[in-house]
Order: structure tokens, then sequence, then C-alpha cells
């Protein structure tokens, strides 16, 4: 499924919600084709700061596809606190499946029910990065068998790593 495809589908999602397409859903995907035609591999960037809870549906619908589609991998960016609710951020890494390449949490606002279901089920990201977070201990039980870089920079209230936190990558 190339990208303009992907486009026609997300704006068909966001008229049946009745909502209008979030600009930067549709400026990742443009940027995408901009790299297919430059031969570079094809990443889209998803930036939570910039998206509602409104957002999610077709933007479910969207990444749910992704599999089946020219796009190599998907980057999520969390910058500022986040509007949209923590489950829908889930439940969206989890749509991605396999083309997750890289999760970039900064000021981590989300719920603790957020962190507590991803440390114990895990993402097939290869980068995960939780920055100025308020972890305390860290307990990464799920499944992380991708992972290849795990950042905790600047995470002053980290004290302690459970004992077998890091037994589920590789």
């Amino acid at each position: 499924m190339d990208c303009s495809t992907l486009k026609q589908r997300y704006t068909d999602a966001c008229r049946r919600q009745g909502i209008l397409p979030n600009r930067s859903i549709l400026s990742s995907v443009s940027m995408v084709e901009v790299k297919d035609f430059h031969h570079k591999q094809r990443i889209l960037e998803v930036f939570l700061d910039h998206l509602k809870d409104s957002d999610f549906l077709p933007l479910y619908e969207l990444l749910s596809e992704i599999d089946h589609s020219v796009i190599d991998g998907v980057d999520i960016y969390n910058e500022t606190p986040c509007i949209m609710n923590g489950s829908y951020v889930l439940s969206l890494m989890r749509a991605i499946n396999k083309k997750l390449h890289a999760v970039h949490v900064t000021d981590l606002s989300l719920e603790r029910g957020f962190l507590r279901d991803l440390s114990q089920r895990g993402l097939t990201c290869k980068v995960l990065s939780f920055r100025y977070s308020q972890l305390r201990k860290l307990n990464l039980t799920g499944n992380f068998m991708l992972l290849e870089s795990l950042n905790l920079d600047f995470n002053t209230s980290l004290t302690s790593f459970e004992g077998s936190c890091f037994s589920c990558m590789p």
C-alpha cells in the first residue's frame, strides 16, 4: 500500500468520525513519500504532542494497516505533557506491532497504568527512550526482545532496578 492510499484511508476514517484530518499525521505521511522518492528509510513519525483523543480512531485505523504498506517503521514522540489518553497511546503502539521502531517519551505525563502496562506486556520497538520522567523503580518484565537501545537520561528519581529487569531483552 503506497502513501497516497494511506492518506486516503486516513481522511476517509476521519470523515466517518466526523473530524478533520490531523495536519501532523498528514504531514508525517507526506514526509514518508519524500523519503520513498529519495530511496531513504521510510519511517513514519507520530508526535503525540499534536494529537487529541478525537484523533485516536482514524489514526488507529491507519496504523492497523501499516504492516501492508511501504512504511518501514514508526517512531512515536512525546515531548510535552500528553493530551491523549494513555490507553489510547498503548493501543496505537500495539497496532503498529513489529513496525514500531522507536518510542521517545520525554516528561512522561501519562498515567501510571500506561507505564505499568508497558513494562509488564512489553513492546516490539528497537529504541525505547524515557527522558526526564519520574520513574523511581524500573522493572521491565514484558517482552522487549527487539530492543536494542534503552535510554533513561535525566531520570533523577530512578533509584533501583528490579533483579529481573533486563531478562526480557537481548
